[in-house]
């Protein structure tokens, strides 16, 4: 269809992050009890370690290294390979919760809202969150034996990527960046950002990766999240749905087939 294979096989995606960002950073009282709740969600991050450090210093007998620990954890789930396919990061400024290994959006958002949820009351407690982030990088990969470019996983009448740019035959990067009203009256805006990296040659590449960032000045707080149990798997619905919504303005048609884009 294009001479391009989606790195999922039927869909595109590498990484998809979940990130909540905090009113006021987290105390580490706070962030002992977080961790203490954690303790819930043992079999799905089941590796356990504070979070690090590295620090350079300089002085009179040169240049040395020191790692210490953190204000915060991380919990992983470790392929047999080594790779860390799922993780949580909790510090003093966000949580945020990766999945190298996506299936579809029904199921990464139940598995991250299980592994929210022992620890947002205690989150709550603390401060609000006034940044909800969705985190997407999307790759496709030139078929073997296959000569093909690159430019024919777009649509050439996107408005987000300047038209010259599909001129190029070689390797080209674009990025853009806009505020949008979100239709969801917690959230004052929206902001997207997104960027594209083709690499051309014998083993092209294209990757999108794109955040879809939602913006509360008030706060999410432990009140209107208790009143609407569902707020943050709507906004993550949301959020989603801006994603798709980008991709199917920057990829042609035959690329949206071929991540199912319109299957969920």
């Amino acid at each position: 269809m294009t001479g391009f294979r989606p790195v999922g096989d039927d869909h595109a995606i590498e990484v998809v992050a979940f990130e909540l960002t905090f009113a006021e950073p987290l105390s580490r009282d706070a962030l002992t009890s977080v961790d203490a709740a954690s303790r819930e969600f043992d079999e799905l991050l089941p590796a356990r370690e504070p979070m690090r450090v590295g620090l350079i210093k300089m002085g009179d007998g040169g240049v040395s290294f020191e790692d210490r620990n953190s204000a915060g954890f991380q919990y992983s789930f470790v392929a047999p390979n080594g790779v860390a396919i799922r993780h949580m990061r909790i510090d003093e400024q966000s949580i945020r919760i990766e999945r190298r290994d996506y299936s579809r959006w029904a199921q990464i958002q139940k598995w991250s809202m299980a592994v929210l949820a022992p620890i947002l009351s205690s989150v709550l407690e603390a401060t609000r969150i006034t940044h909800i982030g969705l985190h997407y990088s999307d790759a496709f990969e030139q078929e073997t034996g296959v000569v093909a470019d690159p430019n024919a996983l777009f649509n050439r009448d996107t408005t987000l990527i300047a038209p010259r740019i599909f001129d190029s035959t070689g390797s080209w990067h674009s990025h853009a960046g806009y505020f949008d009203t979100p239709n969801n009256a917690a959230l004052d805006n929206i902001l997207e950002r997104f960027q594209v990296n083709v690499t051309a040659g014998d083993n092209a590449r294209v990757v999108i990766t794109s955040s879809h960032i939602g913006l509360s000045s008030d706060g999410l707080g432990a009140v209107l999240l208790d009143q609407n149990k569902k707020l943050l798997v709507d906004l993550f619905d949301l959020l989603h749905e801006r994603n798709k919504a980008l991709l199917s303005s920057l990829l042609s048609s035959n690329a949206q087939q071929q991540i199912s884009l319109h299957s969920e």
